[in-house]
């Protein structure tokens, strides 16, 4: 299916290097490259020439090389230089924004920065035009260095109209590379007995927020980092960054992501949170949300709720809503209706 040589060859090179990024989630060891280097060079090559005569090169040369990103097969290009598609696989993407965010702080930073830049190029490439190309892998090597900087103590400025960071992230190539970054850290259980861990927690919060209001179609990646973040915490974590990471959560369901939000906290957070926190977190969603309820929305609700084990009177907001899914459900109004053991819940509530 590709439309020529090069770009089957890049596809090979794309499976075996998404093979590789699959074993290492399954080694899992620290210090380790998701992806093996020749292979990994092998593509960029491919892309942007060979890296030991283009090291030296100015980033303009660099981009005069790719591939325009509006064309959709390679058949106007260099027949040796492979179109973009191959690079544009979804989940190749998110393996090399992974792999180049990646929180270790056990790892060999001069390894690391090699396989890392290779990563940049090839995301720069995947994700702008030619005209593009030089700002974006800036952007996101110098993401990469504020985010870095937080492990040594090194703050975050994130005040409003004056911090470059927040300014960078404003764009989605640079703002993914920031998520990845708090999703990898976060996620880690490590990163909480760090000793800059409880500002640095702060400041990612802090970070996930403005990624979520600025980038719609970040929003499902950033419900992923708060679940990974909330499993790496378990019940030990102090009660205000549970709080503070639901807070999050609380957002993104403000912000339209509703049920995955709701049923990632009945399915997932359950097992790891504290029940009082799950009623927060359920309070917090009924305080922001309005009648009248779709039946989707009140069955994911009341999940919700008898997985954080509420009664009548948690909350005036919880009451509220179990009062109106019942007056709906009286006369025919809560659609798709709610299946029995739901009812009971409903009922209890009330």
């Amino acid at each position: 299916l590709a439309a020529s040589d090069a770009d089957a060859a890049a596809t090979a090179v794309v499976g075996d290097l998404l093979q590789a990024a699959d074993d290492f989630k399954r080694r899992r060891g620290t210090g380790l490259a998701a992806f093996p280097p020749e292979t990994l060079r092998k593509l960029r090559d491919a892309y942007l020439g060979d890296e030991e005569t283009s090291a030296g090169a100015d980033v303009a040369g660099a981009a005069a090389r790719l591939p325009a990103a509006s064309r959709a097969d390679a058949s106007s290009n260099n027949a040796d230089t492979p179109s973009t598609a191959p690079l544009r696989s979804p989940e190749l993407l998110r393996a090399l924004f992974d792999e180049a965010f990646r929180w270790d702080p056990n790892a060999d930073p001069a390894r690391n920065a090699t396989a890392r830049a290779r990563c940049f190029d090839l995301i720069a490439t995947a994700t702008c035009g030619a005209d593009e190309f030089g700002e974006t892998r800036a952007n996101l090597a110098a993401v990469f260095e504020w985010c870095a900087g937080t492990t040594r103590g090194v703050p975050l400025a994130l005040e409003e109209g004056s911090s470059p960071f927040l300014e960078t992230v404003r764009h989605p190539v640079p703002a993914a590379g920031a998520l990845a970054w708090v999703k990898s850290a976060m996620g880690n259980p490590e990163h909480y007995k760090q000793v800059h861990a409880a500002a640095n927690t702060a400041a990612y919060l802090h970070v996930v927020s403005e990624i979520c209001k600025a980038h719609p179609r970040l929003r499902a990646e950033a419900l992923e980092t708060v679940s990974a973040a909330i499993g790496a915490m378990g019940k030990g974590a102090n009660e205000q960054t549970h709080l503070a990471t639901l807070d999050v959560a609380v957002e993104l369901v403000e912000l339209g992501l509703v049920l995955p939000a709701l049923r990632a906290a009945s399915e997932k957070w359950r097992r790891v949170v504290d029940p009082s926190h799950l009623r927060y977190f359920a309070g917090e969603v009924l305080e922001v949300a309005g009648p009248p309820y779709s039946g989707a929305f009140a069955a994911a609700a009341l999940e919700l709720l008898r997985a954080a084990n509420a009664g009548k009177g948690m909350t005036r907001a919880c009451d509220e809503f179990a009062e109106q899914c019942r007056r709906q459900r009286a006369r025919g109004a809560l659609q798709p209706p709610l299946s029995q053991d739901l009812d009971e819940v409903l009922d209890r509530l009330a």
